[in-house]
């Protein structure tokens, strides 16, 4: 009989303990996973442009090239390409102004030199 009651208080201060358990981790469940959650920093909004800046040295280069054939011929009917100025003046270097002439100020890169 005496084992009958050690196995019975056994038993209810298991379920007791489990019963805790499970209550303490129903009150903290969201505590615990807001715990493991990345934090996230907030700003308010502006009005502009996002500037993506990328530092860095080095060497680019493509791991493998893939060539892009068709089997069909095509004709191209035209080229639309604007004539624009060197990116090699700068705002300094330029003392005088432009001599532009009614011939060259839009003629297509590829007519200049011929």
């Amino acid at each position: 009989m005496e084992t009958k009651v050690k196995k019975r208080e056994w038993v209810k201060t298991v379920a007791i303990i489990f019963l805790a358990v499970m209550l303490v981790l129903t009150f903290f469940s969201n505590t615990i996973m807001n715990h493991s959650l990345p934090e996230v920093a907030t700003a308010n909004v502006t009005s502009g442009t996002i500037n993506a800046k990328i530092r860095g040295q080095g060497t680019v280069s493509a791991n493998e090239t893939y060539d892009v054939t068709i089997k069909q011929t095509r004709k191209v009917g035209s080229i639309k390409v604007k004539a624009r100025r060197s990116r090699r003046a700068t705002c300094c270097s330029r003392s005088r102004p432009r001599n532009r002439t009614s011939s060259s100020r839009r003629r297509p890169i590829w007519n200049r030199w011929s």
